[in-house]
């Protein structure tokens, strides 16, 4: 059986984010387990991705906040 894997771009624009802008917050996040120039592609469910899916948030997040300013 195939594991299931998700990129970043897959992620954000699943939630109408700028794929750019994601990858950029997840490198400004300087994740431990993530290699410079590695893909940003995971294992669905795993640790990685709970990672990924807590800086997508805060990223929306952001992003709102900024609207309303």
């Amino acid at each position: 059986m195939a594991v299931a894997r998700i990129s970043a771009t897959e992620m954000a624009e699943a939630v109408g984010v700028d794929p750019k802008a994601f990858t950029a917050a997840l490198r400004a996040a300087q994740l431990e387990w993530h290699h410079s120039k590695a893909s940003w592609t995971v294992k669905r469910d795993s640790q990685q991705h709970e990672e990924m899916k807590t800086i997508l948030a805060n990223l929306l997040k952001e992003m709102r906040e900024a609207r309303r300013t």
